[in-house]
Parts: C-alpha cells; structure tokens; sequence
C-alpha cells in the first residue's frame, strides 16, 4: 500500500507562510541544510543528522521529509524512533514498504516554534553534522547497509528528501556513503561478514598437510604430515612410518632392501642372505676330499665328504686327500663334553640348563625340593604362605610370611575368643602365670584409650572378680616389648583401665563378681609382637572385707578438671597422688580429712587422659582410676 502524501510546498505551504508572518523570516537562513545517516555507540541504533551550509541555524524548521532505504534480502529492521529536540522538531515514521530488492520507510517532522526556544541550547552550528533523530534497528544478522535514499521509488510516491527552514525550501545534499550495522568486518577472502576468519578452516592447496586453518595474518596453513620425519610427506610417502623409504621396494616398507652377501639378491627373497647364491647353487667349500659342493639348506657350501665317519659326535671327520682326520670338536668348557652336545658350553658343571639355568647351579639348600634359584625362601623349608608349623601352641593357621618366618594367628585374638583364664591366689602368682603371644594378632576395633594414635596388636582373656573389689595384673615379657593391657566389662564396653606400658604388678579396682575382659597388646609403633606370661591374682588389700571399709568414692568421673573425693568414716591425714598411664607422677598434695565427710581435688592442670589417683592414710590405702576431659 502506498502512504498518500502531499507534494512538501503544497503540504506545509500554509502553515510555513502563517509562522512567516507570525515570526518574520530571518534575514540570514542556512543557503542549503545536507542529511546523512550515521552509526552509533549502540550496534542496534542508527542517527539522523543534518548540516547547516553557509549560516548557523536555531530557528523555526517548517518541514522535513527523508526516507532509509535498506536490502530486501536483509532480516533487519527499522524499529521506534527518538527525536533529539522533541519540542522543536518532533519527527514520527511511516510503515514499511518494499520494492526493487529494497525496503523503505519514510520519516516526517514539522515544527511548531524555533529549536532554540523550544530545546535549550539546541543549534545547528554551521558546517557540522547535528543529529535529529535516533532510530532503533531490529534482527540484524550479518552486515546490512542502511541510507537516506532519493531513487526512483521516493520521487514516485513523493518521498524524496525535502527540508523547509520558515517555510522556505533549505533541501540539500544527500551524504551517498551508506552506513553498515553488523558483521561487517571483511574476512580473510575480503567477503564482509564472511566466514574465512583467522582459526577457521581452509585450503592450502598443499597435499602434504592437514588441518589447514587462516592464521592471524590471514594467511592459509596447515600441519606437514610426515609421520617417519623422512623429509617426504605421507602423502607422497608410500612408506609412511619408514624412515628409510618411501616407496616398498623389493621387501615392503619397514624391511630395507640390503643384500648382505652382494649376490643381487635382497636378504628378504635370498634364502642364504649371508652366503653368495641360494641353496642349490654350486660352490667350492674348500675341503679336500668332497666333490659335488652345493649351499645347502643350512647355507653352507659342502659336499660329499669320502666317508670318514669314526661314530664319535664329538669329532670333526674329513678326508685329507690321502687319508681320513678325525678332529675332536670343540669343549669350551672342558667338561668332557664336547659344545655340539653340551646345552651349557660355557658351564663346566653342566651339560643342560636344568631348573635354573646354564651358570647357575640347581642347588637345593633347604632340601624341601625347590631349587633355591626359584624358592623365595631358600633357607627355609617350603615358600611364602606355604604351611608351617611355627612351635606355639596358641596360634593356628601358621604360614610362612613374607620373611620367611612361620607365624600363626593366636587362637584369642578377637574379643569374642577370648580365653578364660582363673583368678589366682595371690601367693600362686606369677608361678600360675599363663603364657600368650601377640605375635600375628590383629587390632581391636575400638581403639585403646591409653594408645591414641597408636597400632595395637592384642589378644584376649576372660575372668570372673568373685567376691573381690581389687585384683592384681601380673604382665611379665618373655619375647614381646611395649606390652599393655585394657580391662574392660565387655566387648566393646566400658574400659576400666587402660596401661600402655605394664612394667610390673598392677593392682586394679573391680566390680565384685563381675565377668571381666582383658586385652593384652603390644603398640607395634613403640614395640615387636611376642610372648609374655599374664597371672591375674585378688589383693590381700580387696576383696569382701575391703568392700567393708571405709569407701572412696570420686565423682564426678569422667571429670573436668575439679575432683570430689567422698570420706565417710575416715580420720586420717592423706597423701594423694596421681600417676599417669605411665606411671609417672603428675600430682602429689596433703590433706588432713579428719572428720570430713567430702574433700575437693584440683586437678584442671593436667591433659585429657585416664590417671591412677592414690589415697595413702593411717589405715587406708585405695586406689581408683579417674578420667579427665
């Protein structure tokens, strides 16, 4: 549809002459006002802009029409649009039309009062471009050229560029270059907005590369491929992974064609490619007495010896011309044996490899029937993991580990195995002591209290308090070193008391008639796994008559530093002292508790652990473990 417009005099005539007369017609107006498009600092936006000629100009503009002609075959579009200088000279677009592979569309202003008066400071100084208008531009993809266009199109439906200052006609020049928005940036073949840019693929017309890619100078490169680095291509290397050819040759490619015995013939196709000739040709082997030499299948040149054969293997036998010489063969060794029969020439002990081997001697130095070349315990009878018997009744399971030692698993060493074991007299100790191992024991799941980041190996026992409150733990080391032990009320229970390091007797506080568990382990950080003898024995101090005494009670336990000791019934001035897992003293006070029935201990100045704490009176001597967090 074409949008009906008024030829420009004829439309703003009346208008123009009425603001003529209102405003009176300056005397200097612009001689001519030129128009251009112009890009701006947002890729999505195209200015308008006008140039005054031979005068400035900030008066009444009457009229101005142009029109933004664009490619057809372009996406883009012209959205909304923003007049600079509203009051002054508000401007509005038309619709879209499109005809001789262009689209169009026009644009229209008319001022109502001067520019100068309506837009504070707005001018069109002379000779420089000002702009009228922002238009918005829309779906730009690639490179579009946009202009302000006179062409047979706008003069048909009277549209072409017209600009009246006062109702006088100022039209000028249309700028010619037209402005570019988008990809518009020539690529390396100069096509703008092509897609020939530095990275991208291309052709270097050079069959010895790949790859091929524009470099940031535009220029056309690929990757040489010579995968033998022979100097000559892959692609015209008809050996592409031979260095030596690039063409098969007689003997294919990765074979070179050498003739070593320079008969003509390549060692590849020569059956006797040491020897001039082929098996079957004539020859002359030079030994008297043979006639009708020809290279065998061996390649050697021979003939047809006179029979001198003398039955012995090891003698060379020949025929002299005049009589047969029987030549022993060589016995590099000097073993009796001469090397066409012996397996091991260089080996005087031997005539075959045997088990390990021509030079090494198949001896057996554990008798157990491995030659010790290949028994990876040579002086031990058997291999690794081979069953052994290890000589203690407590372990079982016993193999050869991988020092060649016979160790077993002791029969106890998992909680849930543990060994029961009797509560002995005091004066049956340590000669009813009971002999274990912690040699081959793995570690218990819940790891000792007195071992924090320690690698315990530890067995097991059980036993019943009876009627006692105090037992005495006897650990005496026969093979083992850095031995402990825990006490605890069942697997996975409550530890009693946990000793790193037992260097002697230990008496410790018991429930009565309690089924106890102990663990006796070895720390393998600190010390080696072995034997020990363990005696457990009631105090002549505990049992029911000490439950009868005087009780110490210390609570709270586990505590926080600050102890209260209960002292029913006790008239006594006390030492107590406090040892670690150790043994070693870390608090010693006085106290005089006569009459008292409770006493307070500070002990906020040592490390979190479990302390042996001692009550030494007149009549009394207790013991009880406390734990401090």
């Amino acid at each position: 549809m074409i949008e009906p417009t008024l030829p420009p005099l004829t439309r703003y005539f009346a208008i123009s002459f009425v603001y003529a007369i209102a405003c009176g017609v300056q005397a200097q107006l612009p001689t001519s006002v030129d128009i251009d498009l112009f890009g701006t600092e947002d890729p999505d936006s195209l200015e308008v802009r006008v140039r005054a000629n031979g005068n400035s100009y900030e008066g009444l503009v009457s009229a101005l029409t142009f029109t933004v002609r664009w490619p057809a075959s372009s996406t883009a579009g012209l959205g909304g649009s923003r007049s600079i200088c509203p009051d002054g000279l508000p401007m509005a677009g038309g619709g879209t039309f499109e005809d001789g592979g262009f689209r169009y569309r026009s644009f229209n202003g008319f001022g109502l009062q001067a520019m100068g008066a309506a837009c504070v400071g707005h001018t069109w100084p002379e000779g420089e471009w000002v702009p009228v208008l922002r238009i918005g531009v829309n779906n730009i993809t690639g490179c579009t050229a946009f202009n302000i266009a006179n062409d047979a199109w706008t003069g048909a439906n009277n549209r072409d560029y017209f600009i009246s200052l006062q109702g006088l006609e100022a039209t000028g020049s249309i700028e010619p270059e037209a402005d570019e928005i988008g990809a518009c940036t020539p690529d390396c073949l100069g096509v703008i907005g092509g897609p020939d840019l530095p990275g991208a693929p291309c052709d270097d017309n050079d069959v010895c590369t790949l790859n091929d890619a524009w470099d940031p100078a535009c220029v056309c490169v690929g990757t040489l491929q010579d995968a033998d680095s022979d100097g000559t291509c892959d692609a015209e290397d008809a050996c592409p992974d031979d260095p030596l050819k690039i063409a098969p040759g007689t003997c294919g490619c990765g074979t070179p064609d050498t003739d070593s015995d320079a008969d003509g013939l390549a060692d590849c196709v020569d059956d006797c490619p040491a020897t001039p000739g082929v098996i079957g040709s004539v020859c002359d082997d030079g030994v008297l007495g043979t006639i009708d030499d020809v290279i065998g299948s061996d390649c050697l040149c021979a003939g047809t010896l006179v029979d001198c054969d003398d039955d012995d293997t090891c003698t060379s036998d020949a025929y002299d011309g005049t009589a047969c010489v029987n030549t022993p063969l060589p016995d590099t060794d000097a073993d009796g044996v001469c090397d066409l029969l012996d397996l091991c020439p260089d080996d005087p002990l031997k005539i075959a490899p045997g088990t390990c081997g021509c030079g090494t001697p198949d001896t057996d130095g554990d008798a157990d029937g491995l030659a010790d070349c290949i028994d990876d315990c040579p002086n031990t009878v058997g291999s690794i993991g081979s069953a052994c018997d290890d000589g203690e009744p407590l372990t079982l399971n016993d193999t050869l580990n991988g020092q060649c030692v016979c160790t077993g698993t002791p029969a106890n060493d998992a909680c849930s195995d543990a060994v029961a074991i009797v509560l002995n007299d005091p004066w049956d100790c340590p000669s009813a002591a009971v002999t274990g191992t912690t040699a081959g024991a793995s570690g218990t799941p819940d790891q000792p209290s007195c071992l924090p980041g320690g690698s315990p190996a530890d067995v097991w026992y059980t036993f019943n308090t009876g009627e006692h409150t105090v037992v005495t733990v006897d650990l005496a080391l026969s093979g083992a070193t850095q031995v402990g032990f825990s006490l605890l009320d069942g697997c996975s229970g409550a530890e009693l008391i946990c000793v790193a390091d037992a260097t002697g007797p230990l008496d410790v506080e018991v429930p009565a008639n309690a089924d106890l568990l102990l663990a006796v382990h070895t720390d393998t950080h600190a010390g080696s796994p072995g034997t020990f003898n363990l005696c457990i024995a009631y105090s002549i101090g505990g049992g029911l008559s000490q439950q009868r005494a005087a009780r110490l009670d210390i609570f709270p336990n586990p505590g926080n530093g600050e102890l209260t000791m209960h002292l029913p019934g006790v008239d006594d001035v006390a030492v107590v002292r406090v040892l670690d897992i150790d043994g070693r003293e870390v608090h010693r006070s006085v106290m005089g508790i006569a009459g008292r029935a409770t006493a307070t201990l500070d002990l906020r100045h040592l490390a979190s652990g479990t302390y042996a704490l001692e009550l030494q009176g007149k009549e009394q001597h207790r013991t009880l473990f406390v734990i401090e967090r």
